[in-house]
């Protein structure tokens, strides 16, 4: 069972779920979707926020709120869409995102 507990800078306790990236691929010119698994199971839902913690190229990570568009309870899989739009580190993130990349994440605290 996943027990590892953080508290964000609002000290809202959260899970941290340890996530690996199973599919990515783009849904429209401009959105990508990105299929994660988490080897402890999910408690979350569509509709939720998930804040991923993405590692920067340079040094350190970056959070990134994104809304889970749907969640599949059998095969513990949740997808988010993140817009392939300016410079932002979700952009990043999810151009490169590949089958086995790992990345960890919370329930956002809004």
């Amino acid at each position: 069972m996943n027990d590892l507990v953080i508290s964000t800078p609002l000290a809202f306790p959260t899970r941290v779920w340890r996530m690996t990236v199973i599919d990515a691929f783009d849904i429209a010119p401009a959105l990508r979707r990105v299929r994660l698994v988490e080897e402890d199971g999910f408690a979350h839902r569509a509709g939720q926020n998930l804040v991923l913690n993405l590692a920067r190229r340079t040094q350190g990570w970056v959070r990134r709120a994104v809304a889970i568009q749907a969640f599949d309870p059998d095969e513990q899989v949740i997808d988010v869409d993140v817009p392939l739009t300016g410079d932002d580190p979700g952009f990043a993130w999810a151009s490169a995102a590949k089958l086995g990349d790992e990345l960890t994440g919370e329930v956002a605290p809004f």
